[in-house]
């Protein structure tokens, strides 16, 4: 794994100067790799490599690269920025020498051929026009089963703990275990700590949701929805 990343980070770097890619994207251009990404692959490294993957907000592509490297072939990434999407794209097949394009340019969500088994969301926030603490509770877990519910859930949010003000992450957006608990009541939920405030500009979870049946009649109707005992 440390190769790979090895090849990923010269690989953002030598492209730096010719894409004008978001500055937060240099955590990826420097060594060792972002921990919300060393934690993901920890654990989905364990799974079966023939589970279905959708990643929403996947940015320059650099979470879709490293699924590929772990051996997982059912990978669909969506990012709206579309700058992002194509040199995204433009670096999976360099890495792979591949011609497929594993990341859509859509807005999420959109309906997808088939209910993924793994749902990803990490190192993004998606506020828009939300007001709320119940409205942002609602739209993620809406978000996760739009397409069917999942066999597997990893999402990462603003924790509590983070105080400061901050116009990206907005107070009702911070999350505690006991919310993300109680909105996938029912599920296993673990939880990793990835940033903690002052040492980094936020305070951050990552939280793995094994699903046995998430309760649509919380946050309203889904129409697909799969149990798992």
């Amino acid at each position: 794994m440390e190769e790979f990343y090895e090849l990923l980070k010269e690989y953002n770097k030598r492209t730096w100067d010719l894409e004008n890619r978001a500055k937060w994207h240099e955590i990826y251009c420097v060594s060792p790799m972002p921990i919300y990404l060393y934690a993901l692959l920890q654990r989905v490294s364990k799974l079966n490599k023939n589970l279905s993957i959708v990643e929403v907000g996947s940015g320059y592509g650099d979470v879709v690269a490293m699924l590929i490297y772990l051996g997982f072939k059912n990978i669909t990434g969506i990012e709206r920025d579309q700058a992002a999407c194509a040199s995204a794209n433009k670096k999976i097949q360099s890495l792979f020498n591949t011609n497929k394009s594993y990341i859509k340019c859509e807005e999420y969500p959109i309906k997808l051929n088939t209910i993924p088994d793994i749902y990803i969301q990490i190192n993004n926030v998606y506020v828009d026009s939300i007001t709320s603490h119940e409205e942002y509770l609602k739209r993620n877990k809406e978000w996760v089963q739009y397409n069917g519910t999942p066999k597997y859930a990893y999402i990462e949010f603003i924790d509590e703990s983070f105080k400061q003000y901050s116009k990206h992450y907005p107070s009702f957006i911070r999350l505690s275990n006991n919310d993300v608990e109680q909105l996938f009541q029912g599920n296993e939920v673990n939880s990793f700590k990835t940033y903690e405030f002052p040492a980094n500009t936020s305070s951050k979870c990552l939280y793995e949701i094994k699903i046995k049946c998430i309760k649509s009649h919380v946050y309203g109707d889904v129409t697909k929805k799969r149990i798992f005992e």
